[in-house]
């Protein structure tokens, strides 16, 4: 079963700071995965001007697209809620904390260059 995934901006951002393949990493945690990038990931990425933002947005538009109506971390919510997303890719730790309170899993870098679920023992 294809599992769908939510990427937000610091997750997708790591990838190339770690140098960590992100469809490697999923698979490896979930299977088969369906990656969806919510525009308002791609429109901060497109705010911000570095050579990572770059490739990240570069690398986002291999994925699919959720338009959203909100921006930032609610955009995100609001993708994951709206797509029913088996998980949220995220390093922001507020944003996992809400997420993990809302009941969806959290998946993030645990230590270097791998990723692993959030548990709500780790919430903030």
């Amino acid at each position: 079963m294809t599992q769908t995934i939510v990427v937000d901006t610091s997750a997708i951002l790591s990838i190339f700071e770690e140098r960590v393949s992100l469809e490697g990493q999923l698979r490896e945690l979930v299977g088969e995965t369906n990656i969806v990038v919510p525009s308002a990931v791609r429109e901060e990425l497109s705010a911000i001007d570095s050579v990572e933002s770059r490739s990240a947005a570069a690398l986002a538009s291999k994925y699919g697209t959720w338009s959203c109506t909100e921006r930032g971390d609610e955009g995100v919510i609001e993708s994951a809620v709206k797509m029913n997303a088996f998980a949220v890719v995220t390093n922001d730790s507020i944003l996992a904390g809400r997420l993990v309170r809302m009941g969806i899993r959290v998946i993030r870098m645990k230590g270097r260059k791998k990723f692993g679920f959030y548990k709500s023992d780790e919430v903030q």
